[in-house]
């Protein structure tokens, strides 16, 4: 779990909780149901996915 949080703390983070739940499997091997990946996350390691979504070029901020 670890490499997990360092993982998290970058600021590429991943785009999605589906995103977690297949490094999780190629990086250490585990598999994990969405709502148990999300919990893990969210809740006991209080982290979030940190990638934004995508702001269109035009857009005015």
């Amino acid at each position: 779990m670890k490499q997990l949080e360092k993982t998290l703390e970058q600021a590429r983070g991943f785009q999605s909780y589906r995103e977690i739940q297949q490094w999780l499997q190629s990086e250490c091997g585990l598999k994990g149901k969405y709502h148990v990946v999300h919990e893990l996350v969210r809740y006991r390691l209080q982290a979030k996915r940190k990638r934004s979504r995508p702001v269109k070029q035009n857009q005015e901020v």
